[in-house]
């Protein structure tokens, strides 16, 4: 159990205009990593706990769910927070699928809105970084490292102190994603946390990696492919891995630009809409992008972009307020997976083969 420091009622998708400080402390076999100081102060704000789990079996990761009255039903109550570090292996054997569902749903849900207040924790670093720079004109040699890191880490080309277009792409990248958009493809990418590379590496969307011996072999790799699919320590760094994965390749620039596009007319983002920029995801295209929208459609996934992370338990008391840096320490790296050769989005069905 770990303490998390948070603000009201996060609401991630509601607006962009005054996102309130949130801090939280992940368990160490999260954080991938070095652990720095941040330059800037660590927000004050009440306490709440968030738990990792790790579920020997079904029974005991629906026995979670009942203790903490959370279920698909009562999503307009919160989410409580808490990571799973990997699927029950009983997972696919003793449910139906419409159970199958929404146990995958309800599991994972908590992590996509942990990693998205992580973004926010970034843009919130970055944007005081920037208001600091221009009123004062000077920053520190820790916040310039700091700022260093942060514009690596997504894969920033320039200098976004002396060129405002290079602060511009920045923050184009560091945004959240619709938690719909995140929970569809990871369905149809994993089969509901049932396939291969989700169960034996935490693996929920294909991404790959072409260090040989880091990952999985795919059963079908073709003669002469040198590739793997990367294997992540929890499901919360397949998730990160994915999302910075969006944020930062080339490929999906068009969803980025989407999602701009929604942020300047003060419009929710919508994972239907955003859908449309993963056109490079697999080779499967139009048809991919189309089975990623109806999964939406058929689960209902939209209700996931107004749901929040739970209110902090007045009677937990504060252990630690972790700092941004140390908060950001859970920073999984994307695989790397040139386009034309990509053929990872697989539809439904297809995840068994892999």
């Amino acid at each position: 159990m770990l303490q998390l420091s948070s603000r009201t009622r996060w609401r991630p998708l509601a607006g962009f205009h005054h996102w309130r400080a949130v801090s939280m402390l992940l368990l160490g076999i999260l954080m991938v990593g070095c652990q720095q100081k941040s330059p800037l102060p660590p927000a004050q704000a009440s306490t709440a706990t968030v738990q990792v789990i790790e579920p020997t079996d079904l029974d005991s990761l629906q026995n979670f769910f009942k203790s903490h009255e959370y279920s698909w039903e009562n999503l307009g109550n919160g989410v409580p927070p808490f990571i799973v570090t990997r699927f029950p292996e009983d997972l696919d054997h003793r449910l139906r699928p419409e159970e199958k569902k929404r146990t995958f749903l309800l599991s994972l849900l908590p992590m996509v809105l942990l990693a998205n207040q992580a973004i926010e924790a970034e843009r919130q670093e970055l944007e005081a970084l920037f208001a600091r720079n221009d009123g004062k004109g000077l920053l520190s040699a820790d916040e310039r490292q700091r700022l260093q890191e942060m514009g690596e880490y997504y894969k920033l080309p320039g200098d976004p102190l002396s060129d405002r277009r290079a602060r511009a792409l920045l923050l184009h990248r560091v945004d959240v994603l619709p938690p719909s958009l995140v929970l569809a493809q990871a369905a149809t990418e994993s089969g509901w946390g049932t396939s291969r590379f989700a169960r034996e590496g935490n693996n929920l969307f294909g991404q790959r990696t072409y260090r040989t011996g880091n990952g999985i072999v795919p059963a079908q790799r073709a003669e002469g492919e040198t590739h793997e699919v990367k294997r992540f320590g929890t499901l919360f760094e397949s998730v990160r891995s994915y999302m910075r994965n969006l944020n930062t390749h080339e490929a999906y620039r068009e969803l980025r630009e989407l999602r701009a596009k929604l942020r300047r007319s003060d419009r929710p983002l919508n994972g239907a809409i955003l859908a449309s920029g993963l056109d490079a995801y697999s080779t499967r295209s139009g048809d991919y992008i189309d089975d990623v929208r109806a999964i939406i459609r058929a689960n209902d996934l939209s209700r996931t972009n107004l749901t929040f992370l739970r209110e902090a338990d007045p009677d937990s008391a504060l252990a630690f307020i972790p700092t941004v840096a140390e908060l950001l320490a859970s920073r999984a790296d994307a695989a790397e997976i040139p386009v034309r050769s990509r053929n990872r989005g697989l539809g439904a069905g297809d995840w068994q083969n892999r």
